[in-house]
């Protein structure tokens, strides 16, 4: 890659530096579902053993790229503000990089720092956590019925309310099932992926659909049609902020329920958990003794604890905190704050400008 000025340069170097990390496809174990299910028998057992994940090997130069990134970063510095923007995006991808080649062997003190946030609101979501693990005894709400997310056959499901709304808002994007997906749904380059064989309530699904379509997808849309190549590769902290932003939009249509919010609360726990150096076997013993022997328990600390302590939902809720008092001062910057995967920050100096 050669270093050049402009915003079209700057926006294809980014491209294909990210396309190289695919920071969560290097750190999702494959058979990952069927990882959960063993360590959540085992928990029903009185067993809290730790999982045998098995990946993908990595690129092997890594650490060559991250350089590169942060070569790129300090010219781009001198560039301008915008150019300034980029150049945060290109250590935060550099970071990723490492984080990376550093998979089950010292991966979580740099995922702490990749994931981590202002210490106010840090210790506030904290307590949030704490309060949404401990406010419900059944995570899993039946309200309306229990459908199967990947059911054909069945227009409740997620695979098929999903396709219905991307064909309602005329998105490009395909709807494809996907195994080894660690979350319900995830919205990629022109796919959402939906994992298969989860059973979930009506409720679920709508949450989900909301979640990946108005919080994911539409802005997703929204900077492919943008003249500005940054907010086709997002901004540094776009991830961590667009997430805190879907959750505000579960929020606003009123598909927060206790079951969602406990759910939140344990993976953040346990992302934070990850990232202090406790073991998955501490961790999930913790969990079980204030939340019981859930599957919920085993898939939330699974996740954390991907490529040896990811712990990627440590960042969740302080995002959403973050949102909801950013939109609360300015509401005027919703515009800017989804028109692509942007953080609040950026999203203020891109107002200003």
């Amino acid at each position: 890659m050669a270093a050049e000025g402009s915003g079209e340069e700057r926006e294809a170097i980014l491209k294909v530096a990210i396309a190289r990390v695919a920071l969560l496809a290097h750190l999702t174990p494959a058979g990952l579902e069927s990882e959960v299910a063993r360590v959540a028998a085992g928990l029903r057992q009185g067993r809290c053993g730790p999982p045998a994940f098995e990946y993908a090997r990595p690129p092997s130069d890594l650490e060559p790229l991250a350089r590169e990134l942060e070569s790129f970063a300090r010219r781009w510095r001198a560039e301008g503000a915008v150019a300034e923007l980029y150049a945060d995006k290109a250590d935060e991808v550099a970071l990723e990089a490492r984080l990376c080649d550093a998979r089950e062997r010292g991966l979580a003190p740099l995922a702490k720092q990749r994931f981590s946030t202002e210490p106010e609101l840090a210790a506030e979501a904290d307590v949030l956590a704490r309060a949404w693990i401990h406010d419900v005894a059944d995570a899993l709400e039946t309200v309306g019925g229990v459908v199967t997310s990947d059911d054909e056959r069945d227009p409740r499901s997620l695979v098929r309310r999903m396709r219905a709304e991307v064909g309602r808002h005329r998105l490009p994007f395909r709807v494809v099932v996907v195994r080894s997906l660690a979350p319900l749904a995830a919205v990629g380059d022109g796919v959402i992926q939906i994992a298969p064989g989860r059973a979930l309530s009506d409720v679920d699904v709508e949450r989900t659909v909301a979640h990946e379509i108005e919080g994911h997808a539409l802005p997703a849309t929204r900077a492919l049609g943008s003249p500005m190549g940054l907010l086709r590769v997002g901004t540094a902290r776009g991830s961590d902020d667009q997430e805190g932003w879907a959750l505000i939009v579960e929020e606003r249509a009123g598909l927060m329920r206790a079951g969602r919010r406990a759910e939140i609360g344990l993976r953040h726990v346990a992302s934070r958990c990850a990232h202090d150096g406790w073991t998955f076997v501490e961790t999930l013993e913790a969990l079980r003794l204030e939340h019981g022997d859930s599957e919920l328990v085993a898939r939330s600390v699974c996740r954390a604890f991907r490529g040896g302590g990811l712990g990627r939902e440590a960042a969740y809720l302080p995002a959403m905190l973050r949102v909801r008092r950013a939109l609360a001062a300015s509401p005027e910057l919703e515009v800017t704050l989804t028109s692509g995967r942007v953080s609040v920050a950026a999203a203020r100096a891109l107002a200003r400008l």
